[in-house]
């Protein structure tokens, strides 16, 4: 493995009164426009994981979150990088607002993001995600 070209980044699943907020990518992003996903981004060098993430719903968001509780890991590559992505559950009371990073947002339930999910990988993290609720 290269790990030069490794990158370490982190997207969450955000509950808010028995919803998940899933996001769909810009359409004018150079990879994947148009995809639904959890939020997400990379961890800036030296920056302690559960900080990348509050960060990250800052930036992407505008909200802040609460519990984070790691639920899955995985890797996969992006223009010639390896990307090792941790997911975490968390809790929020904010409304979020839409970024440049993305053309919408929404609040659903969980088991209706598997119609709208592309990657057998995301669909893998909402099973867990389901699975782990009583």
């Amino acid at each position: 493995m290269n790990y030069q070209n490794f990158i370490c980044a982190v997207s969450m699943i955000v509950e808010k009164q028995n919803k998940i907020l899933i996001a769909k990518r810009s359409s004018k992003d150079d990879f994947q426009p148009g995809i639904w996903e959890f939020p997400a981004g990379r961890v800036e060098n030296d920056e302690p994981l559960i900080g990348a993430l509050k960060r990250e719903a800052q930036e992407e968001l505008g909200i802040n979150i609460y519990n984070p509780s790691l639920i899955d890991a995985y890797t996969f590559i992006r223009k010639n990088h390896k990307i090792l992505l941790l997911t975490y559950t968390c809790q929020t009371k904010d409304n979020p607002n839409i970024s440049l990073e993305h053309d919408e947002l929404k609040w659903i339930d969980p088991k209706d993001a598997y119609t709208l999910f592309t990657h057998d990988q995301q669909k893998n993290t909402l099973t867990l995600y389901i699975k782990s609720k009583p």
